[in-house]
């Protein structure tokens, strides 16, 4: 159809351009209302998101404070274990200077007990 310009689109008359203005405007005021429940949603998540973060902070701290014990605990189990190693090298050498002891007293009782202090009783 021509509208006598050689267009041949139809106009809309005036009275259903002003029906299609009420109906704009309903998609408007749906628009703005899922902006702002989209504003107040993201707000919310922000807001969980610092927790979430705080939380998080205070898992590290203490953390970091288990790690600096465990540390502390490992350094002193260290020193324990160097001490036993030290206790165990006297441990040996006092067995061994017993041992060269316990020899030397066999040997001078194989010569005859001359060394015996009662000895002279017995003459």
């Amino acid at each position: 159809m021509s509208n006598g310009f050689g267009d041949t689109t139809i106009p809309i008359p005036f009275g259903k351009q002003q029906d299609n203005i009420p109906q704009k405007k309903t998609q408007f005021d749906n628009i703005k209302e899922i902006e702002k429940e989209t504003i107040i949603e993201k707000e919310k998540l922000q807001i969980e998101l610092k927790e979430c973060q705080f939380q998080v902070s205070e898992i590290q701290d203490q953390l970091s404070i288990s790690n600096n014990r465990n540390n502390e605990l490992e350094n002193q189990l260290n020193n324990v274990n160097q001490y036993n190693i030290q206790l165990k090298t006297e441990l040996s050498e006092a067995k061994a200077e017993i041992e060269k002891l316990k020899k030397k007293l066999s040997e001078n009782k194989s010569k005859g007990d001359k060394s015996d202090i009662f000895n002279c009783f017995n003459e």
